[in-house]
């Protein structure tokens, strides 16, 4: 019965995609709150309403109040499920995949498949792998530098977790067999890529895009 269910929770889904939504914000909010209830494959539905409102401005001007007092939904939240239904084709509608694993999803698709000149580098873990976890410390440190506002307009940092199913075309994609693995990429090539735990290679990697 479960399964069943799920089936036409997801063929709703599919029939309302291209449903114009109401301008009525009473009802998108009970919309949400349903699709709340149903659970993630509803995530695409909450993202496509959340953008709704904030795009027509059908809370005039109080976006962030009618989230909280409304929806029960912090900002970034919000945010991250817009970025699933603006980012994700929709065959990821019908996934058990959580708001988290499809935001990552959503994240690293958009910036490989855009044609910027910055360096991206690509950080490939599996959870539970003891080599990952020997040179997390080292990797948060460089990401927050990485991340900084004097680097982040020449680089992008993304880790990719090899044990997320929807992860799989990127892993087919660069040929990942073991973990932790770095990779550059720029302009849409692989410019260098390293397997291992040495943390001088790590650092000039991260931090310079090379990896001798």
């Amino acid at each position: 019965m479960e399964n069943a269910g799920r089936r036409d929770i997801t063929s709703q889904a599919e029939e309302t995609s291209a449903v114009e939504l109401s301008h009525n914000l009473t009802t998108v909010t009970t919309e949400i709150k349903a699709y709340q209830s149903i659970g993630g494959q509803a995530i695409f539905e909450i993202g496509r309403r959340l953008k709704w409102v904030k795009e027509n401005d059908l809370a005039h001007g109080e976006y962030m109040k009618w989230l909280k007092e409304s929806v029960n939904m912090n900002p970034t939240t919000a945010q991250r499920f817009v970025k699933i239904a603006s980012e994700l084709p929709n065959r990821y509608s019908s996934t058990d995949l959580g708001w988290k694993a499809l935001y990552e999803i959503a994240t690293i698709q958009r910036t490989l498949s855009r044609k910027t000149s910055r360096r991206i580098v690509l950080l490939f873990y599996r959870p539970g792998c003891r080599y990952c976890q020997q040179i997390k410390r080292q990797v948060n440190r460089n990401e927050a530098q990485v991340n900084s506002s004097r680097q982040k307009e020449t680089g992008v940092f993304l880790k990719v977790r090899t044990t997320n199913p929807a992860n799989t075309r990127v892993l087919d994609r660069y040929q990942v067999e073991s973990t932790p693995t770095f990779m550059v990429i720029k302009n849409g090539q692989v410019l260098k890529q390293y397997s291992g735990t040495n943390p001088a290679k790590i650092d000039q990697l991260m931090l310079r895009g090379d990896a001798k």
